[in-house]
């Protein structure tokens, strides 16, 4: 099992076993980045880091579940958004709810096809230890 600080390359942050720490370590990134947009005046924007929790989390959501997760990261987006101009509301709302949604599908499609690849890659190592025995 990987220490708390998830091991020292990223590829292993997307290990099975880190579900449990990488889904408390991106939700609690997600809580900072709120907190800290409620205390710190809006001339700030932090709508992008709120890619980070979703490059974290995204390998172990389902596809509803990062849906939900980038809904929620858009509307908390808008809710700090430096200028209230409301006539671009919906074009805004819309392309931020596709870029978090994209960049997690993105993310979870990556990590699913190097498993695929890491398992092939065991089972030829197999293969070619048993050919050689």
């Amino acid at each position: 099992m990987m220490d708390l600080a998830l091991g020292t390359s990223v590829a292993s942050w997307y290990a099975p076993e880190n579900r449990r720490r990488a889904l408390v370590l991106g939700l609690g990134l997600a809580a900072l980045l709120a907190a800290t947009n409620v205390l710190i005046p809006r001339q700030y924007p932090f709508g992008a880091l709120y890619f980070l929790p979703i490059l974290i989390m995204a390998s172990f959501l389902e596809t509803w579940q990062l849906v939900t997760v980038s809904l929620f990261f858009t509307v908390l987006r808008e809710a700090f958004q430096i200028n209230q101009d409301h006539s671009q509301l919906v074009a805004r709302f819309i392309s931020f709810m596709i870029g978090y949604l994209s960049t997690g599908l993105l993310i979870r499609v990556i990590v699913q096809n190097r498993q695929t690849v890491m398992e092939h890659l065991q089972r030829l190592q197999e293969q070619v230890e048993l050919r050689h025995d």
